[in-house]
């Protein structure tokens, strides 16, 4: 399984090809479909966890940008 994850994460590092649930096409219709079905379970997680992360990734960008601001004001 772990293995199975290293893999996916290297795909998903590279070049920006045509990719089902990120893993380039030409892979994905190599996998069986247990290891399809991580791919897609995994492929779900990260998406909700980007989705929960938003307002958290937001408030940092805004306070990023204000204490930039104040460091040129000063």
């Amino acid at each position: 399984m772990s293995r199975l994850l290293i893999i996916i994460a290297l795909l998903l590092i590279t070049g920006c090809e045509k990719t089902v649930f990120g893993v380039p096409e030409d892979q994905w219709s190599h996998l069986t479909p247990q290891q399809q079905s991580q791919v897609i379970d995994a492929y779900n997680q990260r998406q909700q966890t980007k989705e929960q992360n938003e307002p958290i990734m937001a408030a940092i960008g805004a306070t990023t940008t204000i204490l930039q601001t104040k460091n040129l004001n000063q």
